[in-house]
């Protein structure tokens, strides 16, 4: 915490945001997971056919896909929800100069990490 004299008040800085914003997802992804392993099980010990099927199909496709397969779908097709839904781009848009600067150093190491898995012979510097 730093207490900022403009607006004469506490505030925290980026690390006890960076540790709320992971408290708080993983709050939300065991809250998820525990439904949803619910429901599923439930669906695997049921007497109805339709629910058997639906909740071993869901099981063999999670258990039969690559985690990084999972890693890319959930990062380039439903981080954007997600985030939207948390409230991250709102924290970007209101952040400081140097947060920004350093979201960006952070977005293009991935860019060119990215680019080497995708033309691994490309011969320029990384």
């Amino acid at each position: 915490m730093r207490y900022d004299p403009e607006s004469r008040e506490w505030v925290s800085n980026i690390l006890l945001q960076g540790l709320y914003t992971t408290i708080r997802l993983s709050l939300w992804g065991t809250v998820l997971a525990t439904v949803i392993g619910t429901l599923l099980g439930l669906c695997r010990v049921s007497h109805r056919l339709f629910f058997r099927l639906l909740g071993r199909t869901y099981v063999e496709l999670v258990r039969n896909t690559p985690p990084l397969v999972l890693i890319f779908i959930f990062y380039f097709f439903l981080s954007g929800q997600i985030m939207t839904a948390l409230g991250v781009e709102g924290f970007v848009a209101s952040a400081s100069e140097g947060t920004r600067e350093l979201l960006s150093l952070f977005f293009a190491t991935h860019i060119k990490v990215y680019r080497l898995c995708v033309r691994p012979d490309h011969p320029g510097p990384i």
